[in-house]
């Protein structure tokens, strides 16, 4: 019954706020299916990003592993986020090729847990400090990010992780979820079926690139993140923004 009464609390709440929001005189987002969700379109509005305050480049590659091949994810353990299709495709991968470390914690724990407990090259690493994250993810072979199609964070996801991956220096598998810049695409691989299969076909593709091509594909994102997502630029365009509002 409380769960009830909570959902229904949430649900109120929210249905509240998205009245609010609509007599904004202006708006910023992080994803631009926020404007027409909150039938905003027809007042200013402002895209604006996820960001670094990195003051100088320093990227770096680590060649992929020649035995056994690392492969990372890290985030929240929640349907929306892939969890079950990232687990399903390491069932159909050969455990002598690829081993997966998954970093985080949430309401999919326990079925990580299941899945750990039948397959050796399933290991759950719990939570790390973000500096120590950092670490892993530049030292892994590939970084996973399989969120699938889910209306509420299509509409209101943003690519934050995203971000901390192409900054790595290390390559990046992702599905072509709603919030994801077009721009990405030119140096992301790329999961083009939400299945365990689709995805466990997309890890293997990954690796039958040259590692020239992995290499000059994580070179290009990084750069790309460096100069596009710098909090700086992204703080004076909001400002600029904001000057335009009457």
């Amino acid at each position: 019954l409380s769960n009830s009464i909570w959902d229904k609390y949430n649900r109120a709440c929210f249905q509240t706020a998205e009245k609010l929001c609509r007599k904004m005189s202006a708006s910023m987002a992080l994803n631009p299916q926020v404007f027409s969700y909150l039938q905003l379109e027809g007042k200013p509005c402002h895209i604006t990003k996820i960001g670094h305050s990195l003051e100088t480049p320093n990227w770096e590659y680590t060649p992929v592993r020649t035995d056994k091949k690392i492969l990372v994810y890290t985030g929240t353990l929640i349907y929306y986020d892939g969890t079950k299709q990232l687990l399903e495709a390491m069932s159909y991968l050969d455990p002598q090729r690829y081993e997966l470390h998954i970093y985080g914690k949430g309401p999919e724990e326990a079925l990580v847990r299941q899945y750990q407990s039948k397959y050796s090259n399933i290991k759950l690493m719990g939570y790390l400090p973000n500096k120590e994250m950092k670490e892993v993810m530049a030292s892994a072979d590939l970084l996973i990010n399989p969120r699938i199609d889910n209306k509420m964070t299509d509409i209101f996801g943003f690519p934050s992780k995203m971000i901390e991956y192409l900054l790595s220096g290390t390559p990046v598998l992702t599905t072509r979820f709603a919030a994801m810049p077009d721009d990405y695409s030119a140096f992301v691989h790329l999961i083009t079926q939400q299945t365990g299969m689709g995805i466990a076909e997309a890890i293997d593709n990954v690796f039958r690139h040259p590692e020239e091509l992995r290499r000059q594909m994580s070179q290009a994102a990084y750069d790309y993140v460096f100069v596009h997502h710098n909090y700086s630029r992204i703080v004076d365009n909001m400002i600029a923004f904001i000057d335009t509002v009457n």
